[in-house]
């Protein structure tokens, strides 16, 4: 007789304030859970934004993308989009608060630090950082800010205060990344190697928008390798990547520079105008324009 298969739930940014109890904070591409606690009917997930997760007090272990990964006080979890959480063993006394966001977020709030985070998060796939104790402290005395501007939110400049925050917080994990990062071994398959050369040469690049085979080139191997590559090291293929960096190229320049339409048009790459709009339609769900006029 065949075991019963195990249904994973799907958790997206739309889901999570109807899935989860104790998300205090949702606008689409930014969450926080102020309380996770032990319970008997946690579900099995499959997460598909990231989500930084910190343990305050208590322990836990769950398999993590196929490992199995222990979890105890001062530590923080950072997984990228598609990961898969199951089996659970939570101490009584486990407690621990998440931030989730959306890819499209991460991007923005981080700017050419990116690059960093990308390499990072996609070489490991899982990642469980020990906090020093003072980073710990400010970790939580940034949750605890957010929480404060959440239960006051006068003023016109809100959303854009509480991002300015959480993106003084990721700078500080980009810096634990940094330790973090010096003592990996260089000891790296060839597979991994090419993927992280796709990032730093997309990152480094002034126009992103570019055919597969423009990157593949550059590397000296075939389109379809590079995006078995991609596939393989973060769950998205090199189109995929590349409209990332495009999007948030292209919401820059709209939200954060004076230059006109057929400016940014030129300078992100596109050959005339009216495909741009078409492409910033499909990609954002709005015009330029829209999306200039909201920020």
């Amino acid at each position: 007789m065949e075991a019963e298969k195990q249904i994973i739930y799907e958790l997206d940014m739309a889901q999570l304030s109807q899935e989860l109890k104790f998300v205090t904070y949702h606008d689409g591409e930014i969450a926080l859970v102020d309380r996770i606690v032990k319970e008997k009917h946690l579900h099995p997930l499959h997460l598909h934004p990231y989500v930084v997760v910190i343990c305050t007090q208590g322990s836990c272990s769950f398999n993590f993308n196929g490992q199995r990964l222990n979890f105890r006080e001062g530590q923080v979890v950072l997984t990228a989009p598609d990961s898969t959480l199951t089996d659970y063993d939570m101490s009584d006394d486990f407690m621990g608060k998440a931030i989730c966001f959306s890819s499209e977020i991460i991007h923005s709030l981080l700017g050419p630090k990116i690059g960093q985070w990308n390499l990072f998060v996609y070489d490991q796939k899982i990642h469980n950082m020990e906090l020093p104790e003072a980073l710990k402290e400010q970790y939580l005395c940034y949750y605890q800010l957010l929480r404060y501007k959440m239960k006051h939110p006068e003023g016109s400049n809100r959303v854009e205060a509480m991002r300015s925050v959480i993106r003084g917080m990721l700078l500080d994990i980009c810096s634990v990344m940094d330790t973090l990062q010096s003592n990996i071994s260089d000891e790296e398959s060839y597979g991994k190697v090419l993927f992280n050369k796709f990032l730093q040469q997309l990152t480094k690049s002034e126009i992103k928008h570019q055919p597969v085979s423009h990157y593949a080139d550059l590397l000296s191997i075939t389109p379809k390798y590079l995006s078995k590559l991609c596939s393989k090291y973060s769950a998205k293929t090199a189109s995929e990547w590349i409209r990332q960096y495009t999007k948030e190229d292209i919401r820059f320049h709209l939200c954060h520079t004076n230059l006109t339409l057929k400016e940014v048009c030129e300078r992100t790459g596109f050959k005339n105008l009216s495909f741009f709009v078409t492409y910033v339609r499909k990609q954002f769900g709005m015009t330029p324009m829209e999306i200039r006029s909201q920020n």
